[in-house]
């Protein structure tokens, strides 16, 4: 499975510069939860990873996008955060990151020499703002 996970943050997250053993790493912590959601063909359509309080990844093929599967994987973790005991939910950054938070194409603050890839869309930190999450 994790072998999966990792060829689908790669085909969802192409312009992320991460090294593969450090990627695979994290994906591999003794203390992820993982959530996974499969079509009819047992494809891995959509997953992620929790570890303590933080969202290291949820993601969903691009096809598979607004049919509700990101809110159904994102209630399956903040639920899991909740029952281990804490109270704030961490997204991107926790005991290491696959991506330094959630990929934006928006401006929180005022940048220079910013060289974002144009696949970089503001889709995945609405989503997130839709759900009551803030950008600090």
């Amino acid at each position: 499975m994790n072998n999966e996970i990792y060829e689908m943050y790669k085909s969802n997250f192409s312009y992320i510069n991460r090294e593969e053993k450090t990627v695979r790493t994290i994906i591999d912590n003794d203390k992820n939860i993982v959530f996974e959601k499969r079509n009819s063909n047992n494809e891995l359509i959509g997953c992620a990873i929790v570890n303590d309080n933080a969202i290291l990844l949820l993601v969903v093929d691009e096809k598979y996008r607004n049919i509700g599967i990101g809110n159904e994987l994102l209630n399956k973790c903040e639920k899991a955060i909740i029952e281990n005991g804490y109270d704030k939910v961490v997204l991107g950054v926790g005991f290491d990151y696959l991506m330094p938070g959630v990929p934006t194409s928006k401006k929180y603050t005022e940048s220079i020499h910013e060289n974002l890839k144009p696949e970089v869309n503001d889709n995945a930190s609405t989503f997130f703002e839709k759900r009551g999450y803030k950008h600090s």
